[in-house]
């Protein structure tokens, strides 16, 4: 399932309740980052990660949209 969004498409297991995101899928901005993860109404929620056009990359947790918590972040070159 492909849902166009402002910034990208969401594709995967994601429904879409209310016009918002909701369940596991990946969302891939017009930058060319990509979330992988959980949304809960329309927002990065739980464990997710996010790839930078870079090659910069983050693991970890979000809440309400935002890295929160427990997380891991690796610079492209590979450095933490």
């Amino acid at each position: 399932m492909r849902v166009c969004v402002r910034c990208g498409r969401v594709a995967g297991a994601c429904a879409v309740a209310a016009g918002l995101f909701e369940g596991k899928g990946t969302l891939t901005m017009v930058d060319g980052g990509v979330y992988e993860g959980y949304f809960v109404r329309g927002l990065r929620e739980g464990k997710g990660s996010y790839r930078w056009p870079d090659g910069d990359h983050y693991k970890g947790q979000y809440k309400e949209g935002v890295r929160e918590g427990v997380g891991r972040f690796t610079y492209a070159d590979g450095s933490k």
